[in-house]
């Protein structure tokens, strides 16, 4: 779970203070040929070229330095895999 990652790793990640962790649950889909049909979406469900203005409109640079979010993107990379 993400959620349980970033927690783990939280020394990494926040170097002023550990904050409480929300995760909003997204599909994300790299290849931009997919196509999904779906009747009642329990999750936010989107192509990679829309996560950006997503991952903005969540307000999560007002919530963490630029710097946080950097280290959670590279935490995630590293061990998430």
């Amino acid at each position: 779970m993400l959620k349980d990652l970033l927690i783990r790793h939280k020394k990494e990640i926040f170097k002023r203070y550990s904050p409480h962790l929300w995760v909003h649950s997204i599909v994300v889909f790299t290849n931009p040929s997919c196509e999904l049909k779906t009747r009642n979406k329990t999750v936010e469900v989107m192509r990679l070229d829309g996560l950006y203005k997503f991952i903005k409109s969540t307000g999560s640079d007002d919530i963490f330095s630029g710097d946080e979010l950097e280290r959670m993107g590279d935490v995630i990379l590293k061990y998430g895999g």
